[in-house]
């Protein structure tokens, strides 16, 4: 459109040349009144198509600000049909089947955050006092062959009763405290999908540097 429009421009600014040409001419009888008509009318009717192609832009421009729109609010209809993931977690079960009415806020997924892995401990006071956020721990989980590195990343300040899941009743009469073993991240890396939330297993912490302990595979070896 902006092409043919240039054109006709271009064809309106030579006629419009060649007619003042014209009339030069005629004012001193080189040319006869019909040629300057001729030219005028020339004129004209380039004027004619530059109003026409310039129409034809204008129209073009609103079909595009038009299907612009549409192609806009279609994006923000498909936004507000997308569900999105808080974090970029694994996905453990489907909550809801396919199909389903899901209401405002309501849970499709349940997601493992992979950037969060951890093992929650239970500790009588006397080994607790002994414990410190950043000590080394190691974490035996089932099902995996060699022990993964961790660190105390908690520990509560208020006791409460063993959890009922312990084995024994004198176990189960004690107060303990709870502690957060954070996976590191360069277990992440190298374990990747083989964790997965409520695994079970044993865990290590190094309460001493020189007491033996489970070594780890590390992302190298």
């Amino acid at each position: 459109m902006q092409a043919e429009l240039q054109a006709r421009q271009a064809a309106l600014q030579l006629d419009t040349d060649e007619l003042r040409h014209a009339r030069n001419m005629q004012a001193r009888n080189l040319i006869s009144d019909m040629e300057t008509e001729r030219r005028r009318i020339a004129v004209n009717a380039a004027q004619a198509a530059v109003t026409a192609a310039t129409q034809a832009v204008q129209e073009a421009e609103h079909a595009t600000q038009a299907a612009t729109a549409q192609v806009n609010e279609a994006r923000a209809a498909l936004n507000d049909l997308t569900i999105t993931a808080p974090v970029a977690g694994r996905v453990e079960y489907r909550v809801v089947e396919p199909g389903s009415v899901l209401p405002a806020g309501g849970r499709v997924y349940a997601l493992l955050d992979p950037v969060d892995p951890y093992m929650t401990v239970f500790f009588p006071t006397a080994q607790v006092m002994k414990l410190k956020t950043g000590d080394q721990a190691r974490i035996l989980f089932d099902g995996l062959p060699t022990p993964i590195a961790a660190e105390v990343s908690y520990i509560d300040s208020s006791a409460q009763f063993t959890p009922k899941y312990v084995e024994t009743a004198t176990e189960r009469e004690q107060l303990v405290y709870r502690v957060k073993l954070r996976v590191t991240q360069a277990a992440q890396a190298h374990y990747g999908r083989l964790l997965k939330a409520g695994m079970t297993g044993e865990a290590y912490i190094q309460s001493r540097p020189d007491t033996p302990w489970p070594a780890v595979v590390t992302a190298g070896r």
